[in-house]
């Protein structure tokens, strides 16, 4: 290996490992500095939930960089998982925050009337805080649950004719195809 890409190499280690503390070091202050405004509830909560969900992307990756580095096995090639990891977790958190609030995703043994209800009590806050911990943590996991919740709601059932679009025999102008099309 040149002496180039090995230095490379060694800038992209350093600044993951920078990022991510420096990530970790924001959201987690952010996430206190929202305590003290005056926000409305729900600015504050959505605030929560992103920072819970950033945090639970960015333990992750130091879990992983830490492990890699203890294995000797870390590959800098890894620098753009890295670098978008944080924010696909933020994302995803709030996007599990509004299925679950919305009614959309449910989970097993949690009344869901007293969410909507009260969508700002202190144990609320932390419900939804723990959930976008666990979603920016394991975000293939959750990744893979928005496709189950999409191939229900859009995918056609076999056997059934298309729900939208135009009609078989249709060109979708109201007048019926012809051969030439």
């Amino acid at each position: 290996m040149d002496q180039n890409l090995k230095k490379r190499e060694e800038m992209k280690d350093n600044f993951i490992a920078v990022y991510t503390m420096l990530l970790t070091i924001f959201f987690a202050t952010f996430a206190i500095f929202t305590y003290y405004q005056n926000y409305d509830n729900i600015v504050k909560l959505l605030i929560y939930v992103s920072c819970s969900g950033a945090l639970g992307g960015l333990v992750y990756s130091i879990f992983g960089y830490t492990n890699h580095h203890k294995q000797k096995n870390f590959k800098p090639e890894y620098f753009w998982w890295y670098f978008f990891r944080p924010i696909i977790a933020t994302i995803l958190a709030v996007a599990a925050f509004f299925f679950v609030a919305g009614g959309l995703m449910t989970l097993s043994g949690i009344e869901t009337e007293p969410l909507a209800t009260k969508i700002y009590s202190q144990k609320t806050v932390m419900f939804y805080s723990a959930l976008a911990f666990l979603t920016g943590y394991s975000t293939n996991s959750f990744i893979k649950k928005i496709n189950e919740i999409a191939g229900v709601l859009f995918e056609k059932p076999e056997g059934k004719p298309p729900s939208g679009g135009t009609p078989e025999g249709n060109s979708g102008t109201g007048a019926p195809k012809t051969d030439g099309e």
